[in-house]
């Protein structure tokens, strides 16, 4: 899950900001101020530029906001749990716990984001005419004008039918309303996507061996994060699909141990870490409930100087958080409730017990055994 730095909520919806964000920030004031601007509008001062390019620049941060709290408040409508909203250098990421429960759920979802920025560029660009007739200042009519063809251009974008983009994600929700199967379909969707992330990979670098600058830069940029995203929902769905059949209590570590959650995390390594070959660690109550779930990756990201006086709970999952599931459960039940975070872990309940744990290891394990049983 992509964190950031939390700036508030809106609808009960957690708003984050991530610091690349302060790159795209820069680079279309910039770029706007320097170049656009002036030579649409010419002879104004330098300052009238940048504000003008400053503007602009936050109206369409606000207007990536708006095409995620689309999606945010669909998925909610739709009983789905939201996260949060991330906003980053490439837009933005609405997190939400598990996956769509119908085909039709996720057709909403997705297409519901492009709609909201194709519907913000037509609003502006009327905005804009309306401005031009009135007289209105020339640098105000160019900003509402930009702020209408990049919103059209980033819904239409999104409309490509490649994952992970909104369009995959509508083709994907076609292919499994054919099919019946979402786990083919995603591997299907992740493939054009993969596709398509290459073509942007090529186009930009061709563009920027002949002269685009920092354009092709940028679509050589976009490019790569869309094949590596799909590449990874393709993956995983393709792993899901050889997983199918399979209970929790085939692959998870049974018996785990477990650790009082009164412990700091200097006790925990002592008495816990080192003595036992295990990357995760239940903690619970002195009744025995199980309180949070902490792994060695967060247990080292305390400094060695504070450990003594820092309590493990106090950096671990809590128990709310925590993916919980019983020993019948199919596991591609449980992995697509694991999809928005891969590294999670899973507690294995059976009547109030804790009885096993599931970790990403463990599934690689049973993963290539279906591979090995397949081939046999």
């Amino acid at each position: 899950m992509r964190r950031g730095l939390r700036i508030g909520r809106i609808g009960g919806i957690d708003i984050s900001v991530d610091w690349s964000l302060l790159a795209i920030f820069w680079l279309v004031a910039w770029s706007l101020a320097v170049g656009q601007f002036p030579a649409e509008v010419p002879r104004r001062s330098t300052g009238a530029y940048w504000a003008a390019g400053i503007a602009a620049a936050c109206a369409f941060i606000l207007s990536l906001l708006a095409h995620e709290l689309a999606h945010a408040r669909v998925a909610r409508r739709a009983g789905l749990q939201v996260r949060g909203i991330v906003l980053w250098v490439l837009g933005g990421v609405t997190e939400m716990s598990g996956e769509a429960p119908t085909a039709e759920v996720e057709f909403r979802v997705a297409v519901v984001g492009p709609l909201t920025s194709l519907a913000l560029g037509a609003s502006l660009g009327l905005v804009t005419i309306a401005l031009h007739l009135l007289g209105a200042g020339a640098l105000g009519v160019a900003a509402c004008g930009w702020l209408a063809l990049i919103n059209g251009l980033l819904g239409l974008f999104n409309l490509a039918p490649a994952l992970p983009l909104d369009g995959g994600r509508v083709l994907r929700a076609w292919l499994w309303r054919r099919s019946g199967d979402p786990l083919g379909a995603t591997v299907r969707s992740a493939r054009i996507g993969h596709r398509f992330g290459v073509a942007l990979v090529a186009i930009g670098w061709v563009g920027f061996v002949l002269g685009a600058g920092l354009g092709g830069l940028w679509l050589a940029f976009i490019g790569l994060f869309i094949l590596t995203a799909a590449r990874t929902e393709g993956s995983r769905a393709a792993q899901q699909l050889l997983l199918r059949g399979v209970l929790v209590r085939d692959v998870m570590t049974p018996d785990p141990v477990v650790a009082p959650d009164s412990v700091t995390v200097q006790e925990l390594i002592d008495g816990w870490a080192i003595p036992h070959r295990c990357t995760t660690f239940p903690l619970a109550g002195p009744g025995g409930a199980i309180t949070g779930l902490v792994t060695l990756a967060e247990i080292q990201r305390v400094p060695p100087a504070t450990r003594p006086g820092v309590r493990a709970i106090d950096v671990a999952t809590p128990r709310a958080l925590v993916v919980v599931c019983s020993p019948d459960d199919a596991l591609v039940e449980v992995l697509t409730r694991l999809a928005p975070s891969p590294d999670q872990r899973a507690l294995v309940m059976d009547r109030g017990a804790l009885v096993g744990i599931v970790s990403p290891s463990d599934v690689a394990r049973a993963a290539d055994r279906a591979v090995l049983a397949r081939r046999a």
